[in-house]
């Protein structure tokens, strides 16, 4: 082979090499313009997800920081939120006040609009100040199934009252509210306390709330592994 038939045909392979990584080459490019254009709407979508969760969270923070300190002076005790598991069931609960003759149960919801619908209906719908409506599972159900699961843990039924927490700015529209439920304004917790505290004092006691207190102690869930299994159980929920 002389030095002209070499090159030739070296240079025959190399193009046939070219060739055959176009393709590979051409797939790259568009994999690259096609995350280019997805990745910002991607971010754009998780901060928006994290600025909401920072609102709620907020919102729980400074709620519950208003009923545990209006609640010291009181004849309940405050325990913030957690969750409990018992036979194979777990729930999580934002707060109770526990007594010896009333257990309320707690909820803190950062909406901001108008909320209504009907308090025995599996959703309520939430008109904003631009007059958009969304629909989201009741407040109200889920506090009264966060109840049933409190019955079941302490294994008494005693008597109950369910707290609503919501932002001032939340105007409430609701039907067929049952009396132990109360729809509050974060400026209202104070004067909410109070009426329960009275409505505990005037109850007989029922209970030794510190067995409530050592129950739920002893329910409260407390390994990494458990709060797993709750995440996949709300997500699960949520896909519903």
């Amino acid at each position: 082979m002389n030095i002209k038939s070499f090159f030739e045909e070296n240079q025959v392979m190399q193009t046939s090499t070219n060739e055959s990584f176009l393709p590979t080459i051409i797939s790259i490019v568009v994999i690259l313009a096609l995350l280019a254009i997805i990745f910002p709407i991607v971010l754009v979508n998780i901060r928006k997800q994290n600025k909401k969760k920072s609102i709620g969270f907020k919102f729980e923070e400074e709620a519950n920081y208003l009923v545990k300190a209006f609640a010291g002076p009181t004849f309940f005790t405050h325990i913030g939120g957690a969750i409990y598991s018992y036979d194979s069931k777990m729930y999580e609960v934002d707060g109770l006040l526990v007594s010896d003759s009333l257990i309320v149960v707690i909820e803190y919801k950062a909406f901001n609009g108008t909320i209504s619908g009907d308090g025995a209906g599996e959703y309520v719908y939430l008109t904003s100040n631009n007059k958009r409506k969304a629909k989201f599972k009741n407040p109200i159900l889920q506090n009264e199934k966060h109840i049933q699961h409190l019955w079941n843990t302490i294994g008494k039924k005693i008597p109950v009252g369910s707290l609503i927490i919501f932002p001032d700015n939340v105007k409430f529209n609701i039907s067929n509210l049952d009396n132990h439920v109360i729809l509050s304004h974060l400026s209202d917790v104070p004067a909410n306390i109070l009426m329960l505290h009275q409505a505990s004092a005037s109850l007989p006691p029922v209970t030794n709330s510190d067995h409530i207190l050592n129950a739920l102690k002893m329910m409260k869930i407390k390994t990494r592994q458990e709060n797993k299994e709750f995440q996949k159980m709300i997500n699960k929920e949520k896909n519903v």
